[in-house]
């Protein structure tokens, strides 16, 4: 008998016992955890998003700040709830979530970096979840079978912000600060030239973590002034 970590989600149902559906119902309740078959080697961030001021409607403004990045194959990577709900509706649906990994105990998790450089890649529809590469992990369908229960709503979390700021290495953003204090030109380089000049270099990097980074760099020198 061959034992695998994950069970395609009809298999899953026949085991418990109930329909796909059922099934599909309980992760968009976020009672359980699906995954999808994504099967792809991806440029992703590993980070996490921490409160970078409040809007005037009251509700925080958050900002991804990443931690780790590089070039990995992700096979299996977790179902948001939303795309649950969607295939509820349909037999497919388009990836919404962009997550690539569960979310770890500092509160970080994997994200895709650049989709553009995706559609290139793997083509219009790499996005594409149908019903036929969505699984449940064995160990999953033998709590959820031994149990005979399903758990409480909302028992999957979305992600969320740590109750203190999680410390990491700012070296780096001292040397991008440092770096503003001497350009040269006229005027700071925006994030977007960087990111090609990135690419002149064969550095994947995108524009909106270059952006994050100069702001970052802007916040811990608050006395640097754009060049005259």
């Amino acid at each position: 008998m061959i034992e695998t970590t994950y069970i395609p989600l009809a298999k899953a149902a026949g085991i418990l016992d109930v329909d796909a559906e059922t099934l599909l119902i309980a992760a968009a309740e976020r009672r359980i955890q699906l995954y999808w078959l994504l099967n792809a080697v991806l440029s992703a961030e590993k980070g996490l998003y921490e409160k970078r001021g409040t809007r005037e409607n009251g509700d925080e403004e958050l900002s991804w700040f990443p931690h780790d990045h590089g070039i990995q194959h992700f096979l299996f990577v977790p179902l948001l709830y939303k795309d649950a709900a969607e295939l509820l509706k349909n037999q497919t649906t388009k990836w919404w979530g962009r997550r690539l990994s569960l979310i770890d105990e500092d509160h970080t998790f994997w994200a895709l970096m650049n989709e553009e450089k995706c559609a290139q890649e793997l083509g219009p529809d790499w996005d594409q979840i149908s019903r036929d590469i969505v699984y449940l992990t064995a160990a999953d369908v033998k709590m959820l079978k031994s149990e005979s229960a399903t758990p409480a709503p909302d028992t999957i979390k979305d992600p969320v912000r740590p109750s203190k700021p999680v410390p990491r290495d700012n070296n780096l953003v001292a040397i991008i600060a440092a770096l503003l204090a001497v350009w040269p030109r006229r005027k700071w380089p925006s994030a977007k030239e960087l990111e090609e000049a990135a690419k002149s270099v064969d550095v994947s990097v995108s524009d909106d973590t270059i952006r994050k980074g100069l702001e970052a760099a802007k916040t811990m020198a608050p006395s640097l002034s754009p060049p005259k």
